[in-house]
């Protein structure tokens, strides 16, 4: 007698670890640059290279590109950038080979510390979240006694969601901005590129995307004075790979190199900046998919069984907006004016609360000044607080990130300085469900079952009493009682009819 298999549902493995893993390197200071005398800002982006799952580890590895801003003695600003390679792995394994894993990386701190005039000590923690899918192979056990028996089959069609994962790295790309009403450039000291995606949607064998850049940059006037300015600029691009209409995505894009030059209007001043830069995409889709599943039918002894169904993606959970003051204290209460502030929002744990899912937020601030002297001071602000975001319909997020819709905006006001942030949190929402079928069970007697013995599947739809059912089948409730366990109050999702 011929099994009934049951078509592929995918299931996300719930004990899947997350990897932490460290970017580590001391840089040597270039010899055109004088010695450190003050560390202002730190930055950094992480560009994913890739995580696999094999030989009973999870690995991981990518780069960390590093962006520090330093004062010499003199007071005068001085940027470099650094890249730095990290690998990371811890065991793991699953059962079986066909599984698809996707995985979301984040830069939870990074750190630049002088260990003399001449080197910086740089330092990254990265943390790593699979999603790793698996195939559901489950197929109905016939018992022995059953073997030659006559099987009723019913066919049930779910819904499921499987993920996808591809990238592309070393993307040229280049942009001639304007500095607007800013002062023109003699020299440009330090910059950092920032590229956020706001949209993006799936079509015949591609993925478009639309977002913002943003490019702050410290740069000396003709009059040699630092000035800060900021840069945006729309991005408008798509990407090749298996996407079909109807597929959510998501859509990450990490720079990579990156040269800032002064660049020069009509009238001879360099009002501008040519950039030009390579960065890489990393593009998740989750794609629906219809799974029909046979059900074997029998006078039954045992239970229903159940299997999840994954998995639903989301890029947007809700908007942001803090505010915050802190004291000025020791160095930085010489601070008089602010020239830029920096900002990064991570995400460290979640709770299920009454209105939703309450994110806990750890913001870091970092603002950058001048004392009554003109002399660069920086300082850092830390910020703890809750979110709550209503997922109730989705499940709770899974991935969480957060992206400014505009920088920090930092202010002095006496003593104190007042920091706003706002932005916009996003992340993978996934959803988790189950599946009710009948597999291959023990009849209720020693014989075999005859053509009379053979059950019914029913479906309650919402709002329907077990008399209502008892009608529907014209049978007697006591029937279906004895044919199901039923808790008191509660219909299960499935029934089993005996005729």
């Amino acid at each position: 007698m011929e099994k009934h298999t049951i078509p592929s549902l995918w299931r996300r493995a719930t004990d899947c670890p997350i990897l932490h893993t460290e970017a580590a390197k001391d840089c040597i200071l270039p010899d055109s640059y004088p010695d450190i005398h003050r560390i202002l800002y730190t930055g950094a982006t992480v560009s994913p290279g890739r995580t696999v799952l094999g030989a009973g580890k999870l690995q991981t590895e990518g780069m960390l590109y590093c962006n520090v801003l330093l004062a010499d003695e003199e007071g005068s600003l001085h940027g470099v950038r650094y890249a730095i390679d990290y690998t990371g792995q811890m065991p793991y394994s699953t059962e079986g080979e066909d599984s698809v894993l996707t995985a979301d990386t984040t830069l939870d701190a990074v750190t630049a510390r002088a260990v003399n005039p001449r080197k910086l000590a740089i330092r990254g923690k990265i943390t790593v979240t699979p999603c790793l899918l698996c195939r559901c192979e489950d197929e109905p056990i016939l018992a022995p006694e059953l073997s030659s028996a006559k099987l009723e089959q019913k066919l049930q069609t779910v819904t499921c969601r499987q993920i996808l994962s591809w990238g592309e790295n070393g993307i040229e790309a280049s942009e001639d901005l304007s500095l607007g009403q800013e002062p023109p450039i003699s020299q440009i000291v330090w910059s950092d590129l920032q590229l956020d995606v706001t949209s993006c949607e799936a079509g015949e064998g591609e993925v478009r995307f639309g977002g913002n850049g943003q490019l702050p940059l410290f740069y000396i006037t003709p009059d040699s004075r630092v000035q800060y300015a900021n840069i945006s600029f729309p991005i408008r691009s798509s990407l090749q790979g298996d996407a079909m209409e109807g597929d959510l995505c998501k859509v990450t894009l990490t720079p990579e190199e990156v040269t800032v030059v002064p660049s020069e209007d009509a009238t001879g001043e360099a009002r501008g900046v040519e950039l030009d830069f390579t960065y890489s995409v990393a593009v998740t889709i989750a794609r629906k998919l219809s799974c029909t599943r046979p059900v074997d039918c029998y006078s039954v002894e045992q239970p229903t069984e159940t299997v999840s169904e994954i998995v639903e993606l989301f890029t947007e959970i809700g908007d942001l907006s803090r505010e915050f003051s802190r004291n000025l204290e020791g160095e930085a209460a010489g601070m008089k004016s602010v020239s830029a502030a920096f900002a990064k929002l991570a995400v460290d744990s979640k709770e299920k609360g009454e209105d939703g899912t309450v994110l806990h937020c750890a913001a870091q601030v970092t603002v950058i000044g001048t004392d009554g002297d003109g002399a660069p001071l920086s300082v850092s602000l830390a910020e703890n607080f809750p979110v709550t975001v209503d997922v109730s319909d989705t499940g709770e997020p899974c991935f969480c990130r957060f992206q400014w819709t505009m920088p920090p905006a930092a202010v002095i006001d006496g003593e104190q300085i007042k920091v706003r942030l706002s932005g916009k949190l996003s992340g993978f929402v996934a959803h988790s469900g189950e599946v009710s079928y009948v597999g291959s069970v023990i009849p209720a007697t020693g014989d075999l079952p005859s053509a009379g013995d053979s059950i019914t599947l029913c479906y309650p739809t919402p709002g329907e009493t077990l008399w209502d059912i008892a009608k529907r089948y014209r049978i007697p409730q006591r029937a279906i009682l004895s044919a199901n366990d039923i808790p008191e109050g509660n219909l299960p999702t499935v029934l089993l009819i005996p005729h």
